[in-house]
């Protein structure tokens, strides 16, 4: 009984979209090289110190930036500071993107501390009796606070004025900036572990993969879908590196050379790829990890204009997935 010899798709270079793949996933590893690496700080520190200098220079000092690697955050209390230090950044060498947030000033907050509708007379005897590191720098008699008590950080000093003070821990633009540059952080964190585990995800079934395409190719009774005893025994060794790794599935697809009628070379290879998966199921894989299609003649490896192209042609490919 003879036998015709199939050839996964291993044996050849790896198709154009596993290359594509690589490149993406070694894009990504590069991206995170740049943001998470030894050198990210300094190169912060460096684009900071340059930003900062430029926004001087353009006489944008109500202006902050902070930097996440090489994007810019500009902090600013209108939209059009924002813009126009947005175009300064643009122009900094080494600035990848530059992100704007507009953060208006809270109520009464440019006034200081120390600094209410009372005059402030330091050096006068008429003090509330507090001493000097209280928290109620420069509060007259009569305010209604009572001496010798002191505020803690963050409560209302108006006492009972009439004037609403500002907190010692109200927001500042500058706390925004930071609070937006730690989030840009953490995303960029959490960008680069999605990304490893999709590097690590596709250096598994590259590695599985390779194992597969070292087997021996399959063969079946010529001109049918039985497989041969040996085939059988290949398959024995997919089933036990697809049970390794639960997460991996498996695309079985059948193929043929132009010999016969285009719908007898279809139905030639869709009896071998369901033969292939059936066996596997049979050994154990579960039947939803495997996909099973026949191309029949439309998809040839190589030319069929040689017994030795046409033997290549005939092959089944098992293609690891996740």
């Amino acid at each position: 009984m003879t036998t015709t010899v199939s050839r996964r798709s291993g044996a050849t270079p790896l198709p154009r979209r596993w290359i594509a793949v690589l490149a993406t996933v070694l894009g990504l590893a590069a991206i995170i090289a740049g943001q998470l690496g030894p050198n990210r700080y300094r190169i912060e520190g460096d684009l900071a110190k340059r930003a900062d200098a430029a926004l001087s220079a353009a006489g944008q000092p109500r202006a902050t930036v902070s930097f996440a690697g090489q994007d810019a955050l500009v902090v600013a209390t209108s939209e059009a500071d924002a813009e126009s230090a947005r175009s300064v950044l643009a122009a900094v060498p080494g600035v990848r993107n530059v992100s704007i947030r507009v953060v208006m000033p809270a109520e009464n907050t440019e006034g200081t501390p120390g600094t209410p509708d009372t005059p402030d007379t330091p050096g006068t005897p008429e003090r509330s009796g507090n001493p000097i590191g209280t928290g109620i720098p420069g509060t007259a008699e009569g305010s209604g606070i009572p001496t010798g008590t002191g505020s803690p950080e963050g409560t209302d000093r108006s006492g009972g004025t009439g004037d609403p003070r500002v907190t010692e821990n109200a927001g500042t633009p500058d706390d925004a900036g930071d609070t937006a540059a730690e989030a840009t952080r953490r995303r960029l964190i959490e960008s680069a572990e999605r990304a490893r585990a999709v590097l690590a995800e596709r250096e598994r079934e590259m590695a599985v993969q390779k194992q597969l395409d070292d087997l021996a190719a399959l063969t079946f009774d010529s001109g049918g879908s039985r497989l041969t005893a040996e085939s059988r025994n290949v398959l024995k060794e997919v089933a036990v590196l697809l049970e390794a790794d639960p997460k991996l599935g498996l695309r079985v697809g059948g193929h043929t050379d132009s010999r016969g009628s285009t719908a007898a070379n279809l139905a030639l290879s869709r009896d071998r790829a369901a033969a292939v998966k059936s066996a596997l199921v049979e050994y154990g894989v579960p039947a939803d990890r495997l996909t099973a299609k026949g191309y029949g003649e439309s998809r040839p490896a190589v030319p069929n204009d040689t017994a030795g192209h046409r033997a290549e042609n005939r092959r089944v490919e098992l293609v690891i997935h996740s």
